[in-house]
């Protein structure tokens, strides 16, 4: 009986870092900013905006840290903006449901 080894996320991840497709899909994920004009005022806009980047001592957090807080900014943010739209979508649900 052949005997399989559990392959971890935390290892996939390695894997794509070490072989060079993280930083394949980041130059290509740069390169497509670069390109697209209303993408590069969008997030030129939301980077001035962000209280992440303009709390003070921000210039002396990590690359790392500051990814980590502006990924937990924008999941907020984000889902703030569903809220509206989940409520818009429970009333029409609502609405369906008393008319049939």
């Amino acid at each position: 009986m052949a005997s399989f080894a559990v392959i971890t996320p935390e290892d996939v991840l390695e894997s794509l870092m070490n072989d060079g497709t993280i930083d394949s899909l980041r130059l290509k994920i740069i390169n497509q900013l670069k390109a697209n004009e209303e993408l590069k005022k969008t997030t030129i806009k939301m980077a001035e905006q962000s209280k992440v980047l303009n709390t003070p001592g921000a210039e002396k957090q990590t690359k790392r840290e500051l990814f980590d807080a502006l990924r937990q900014e924008l999941e907020i943010e984000s889902r703030i903006l569903e809220w509206p739209s989940r409520i818009a979508t429970h009333n029409r649900r609502r609405r369906r449901m008393k008319k049939g």
